[in-house]
């Protein structure tokens, strides 16, 4: 899976590249909230790691833009952060975050949230090749079935 890390700070930024190319994942970097945004244009990644308090952009403004680009393929944007409050949680859920994680992280819990990614990712992959073989109606949303009729 292609990964988008978003940290300011160099030494955890390259910690977790290392730990998600020794996963086998395809990882880009960007060390603040702007160039990811820059990275995310250029690349689609379909997964996002994004601190939350960094330069030029915060990991919430970066969320947010991405949510306000229609596109076919969904990125799943994980929050890794310090900011640990109820009320920061509430406010990364609002602005689109997918999940939540408290640094520093824990390796197994980290590979486990990337694995309920992956699944998710696939899971809308996988509808949204289905519905590309379902003919239905645009207006009354009934499906035609192999005889021509409509269910």
């Amino acid at each position: 899976m292609k990964i988008l890390i978003v940290e300011d700070d160099k030494i955890s930024r390259k910690l977790l590249y290392r730990l998600l190319k020794s996963w086998d994942h395809k990882v880009i970097q960007a060390e603040n909230g702007l160039e990811g945004w820059e990275m995310w244009k250029e690349h689609r990644c379909s997964l996002v790691i994004s601190d939350w308090l960094m330069p030029n952009m915060s990991g919430i403004e970066l969320c947010q833009k991405i949510r306000s680009v229609k596109q076919a393929r969904y990125t799943y944007i994980i929050m890794l952060t310090s900011m640990n409050s109820r009320d920061n949680y509430m406010q990364a859920m609002d602005a689109g975050v997918d999940d939540f994680m408290i640094k520093p992280y824990d390796q197994n819990r980290i590979f486990a949230r990337i694995r309920i990614a992956e699944r998710i990712l696939n899971l809308q992959t996988e509808i949204n090749t289905l519905a590309d073989l379902l003919p239905i109606c645009v207006y009354c949303k009934n499906i035609r079935d192999d005889n021509n009729y409509w269910q």
